[in-house]
């Protein structure tokens, strides 16, 4: 009796693919993704749209520690990143990684390049501040950059409504 399609494919899988090809496979896989994630974030429209969701997720994080602390919160900015303090200017710990609240674009792969080309705060001044309520003042714009464009996030005060605006070449 003949052996069925099935069974010939069968043992010409077991006979003819073993660990090499496997390993094969599994290198040639990591070296297209090497070459292809780099390629991915250095596009800027890719990394300011991380950038902006991070820091509108980050300046959401230190509303709701103002209210669960039940004291103000203050996100400091600078060209650099930011960074989440107390009223006395101690830097608090980000609840989610339970590290220091501190964003600096520099030291992440991802984000390196980007940088706050320009903030536009009501006061003009370079801290954003969440009182015990949840409330912030002032409201304003964070513009973002990164190799020729940029991104602005819009705060509303006193809601302390977040969003990621607009995306427009940088002049």
């Amino acid at each position: 009796m003949g052996r069925s399609p099935m069974q010939s494919r069968k043992a010409w899988f077991r006979r003819d693919f073993d660990l090499r090809h496997l390993i094969g496979l599994l290198l040639g896989l990591a070296l297209l993704a090497a070459a292809g994630l780099p390629a991915w974030f250095n596009r800027p429209d890719v990394t300011l749209a991380n950038a902006a969701d991070l820091l509108v997720i980050d300046l959401r994080c230190a509303q709701n520690l103002a209210v669960v602390r039940s004291s103000p919160t203050f996100v400091v900015l600078d060209p650099g990143g930011y960074e989440v303090v107390d009223a006395d200017g101690a830097v608090l710990d980000n609840p989610r990684t339970e590290q220091p609240f501190v964003r600096r674009w520099d030291r992440d792969a991802v984000f390196r390049g980007v940088e706050l080309s320009k903030l536009a705060l009501a006061d003009g001044g370079n801290r954003i501040s969440f009182d015990r309520n949840g409330y912030v003042q002032p409201g304003g714009d964070v513009w973002l950059s990164f190799r020729g464009e940029r991104r602005r996030v819009w705060i509303e005060a006193p809601r302390g409504l977040l969003s990621v605006v607009e995306t427009e070449p940088h002049r």
